[in-house]
């Protein structure tokens, strides 16, 4: 599963060096690195589907639009797919909350 995952990141890497508008890249970074920086610091999510809507409202806040970038936000998809985003999870335990906040941290890693 680890090889699988590690893929998955490589392919949201290779699809966002291909964004050549520096300034959509910039805004992607902010986008996955506020999220990671937010989940390290935040301790009153008790389920990883709460931060969902809290995503989409900083993804509007900032103006992104996901289908800009189709083969993108595919990947992205395709990698919290299989890190396991999409399932409803408990954050009861501090572990629980570092693995929630590594998805992004991993993300934002990708694309630096």
């Amino acid at each position: 599963e680890e090889a699988i995952l590690a893929a998955k990141l490589q392919n949201v890497s290779n699809e966002y060096s291909k964004i050549e508008n520096k300034l959509d890249r910039v805004l992607i970074y902010k986008l996955f690195s506020g999220a990671s920086e937010y989940l390290k610091n935040s301790k009153h999510l008790k389920n990883t589907s709460q931060f969902d809507p809290i995503l989409g409202r900083v993804q509007s806040s900032y103006g992104w639009a996901r289908d800009k970038y189709p083969d993108f936000t595919d990947a992205v998809s395709e990698y919290l797919v299989t890190a396991g985003y999409d399932e409803p999870r408990k954050l009861e335990t501090q572990e629980d909350r570092d693995w929630f906040q590594s998805i992004f941290e991993s993300l934002t890693g990708a694309i630096k």
